[in-house]
């Protein structure tokens, strides 16, 4: 939603408050998630009192899942060996899990932000 919110207000400066306000979400969670966004390159942030923030052209190719992955600090698949479960070699889920695992990765990995903001324009409309 933010994301839309600042690329429906393309070439101006948005600050988190106008977002967070005009979109009722948390202020202090859409100020983290533009602060990881302009590490990773993503949004640009402009100081002073008229500040704001703007997206970079990055935004256009980026994925659902490197979005989800950059919001949520980590990556979005893991491995059951990597938590060193007590039930390692004798869980029944662990292989449909990584199969459904598997598949929600590629699926997250081929859908683009930008396709999403896009329709959910044509579902408003």
């Amino acid at each position: 939603m933010a994301l839309k919110y600042v690329l429906d207000h393309e070439g101006q400066k948005v600050s988190i408050r106008e977002i967070a306000d005009n979109l009722r979400i948390p202020f202090d969670t859409t100020s983290q998630v533009f602060q990881r966004l302009k590490r990773h390159g993503l949004a640009v942030s402009i100081q002073g009192v008229t500040g704001g923030y703007t997206l970079s052209e990055k935004v256009r190719n980026l994925s659902f899942l490197e979005l989800s992955e950059i919001i949520e600090n980590k990556k979005f698949y893991e491995d059951c060996e990597d938590k060193n479960c007590s039930y390692i070699g004798n869980c029944t889920i662990q292989t449909p899990i990584k199969t459904l695992q598997k598949q929600l990765h590629q699926t997250f990995h081929n859908l683009k932000v930008l396709d999403l903001i896009q329709q959910e324009t044509i579902v408003e409309q």
